[in-house]
């Protein structure tokens, strides 16, 4: 799986905006899953997109929203791990993330 991971979190990012809700929803829990899987790469390639998505998500209210509040906040939870061990401040590099979509 770590050798395709990139060509997972494609492909599942591909089906974000597709048009039935149990797709959209599988994307929505699938993110957080991903992210908490191979973090850093996560982090690195694909949580702007991520953390987008689930925002609008949110403010959109095209898919459950306790589904994406539960992957946002599990998403949240994957970079304390990192934080520690990379000497990153895990408020700033998540503000700095989320403030671009409030």
């Amino acid at each position: 799986m770590l050798a395709r991971f990139k060509e997972v979190c494609e492909t599942v990012l591909k089906y974000k905006d597709y048009r039935d809700k149990d797709v959209r929803e599988a994307v929505v829990s699938l993110l957080s899953q991903l992210a908490k899987f191979c973090p850093e790469a996560f982090i690195r390639g694909y949580l702007d997109q991520c953390l987008g998505h689930l925002i609008m998500t949110l403010k959109n209210g095209n898919t459950k929203r306790g589904a994406a509040y539960l992957a946002l906040g599990n998403m949240a939870l994957v970079p304390i791990s990192l934080s520690a061990s990379a000497g990153l401040e895990l408020p700033s590099l998540l503000l700095s993330h989320v403030a671009v979509y409030l």
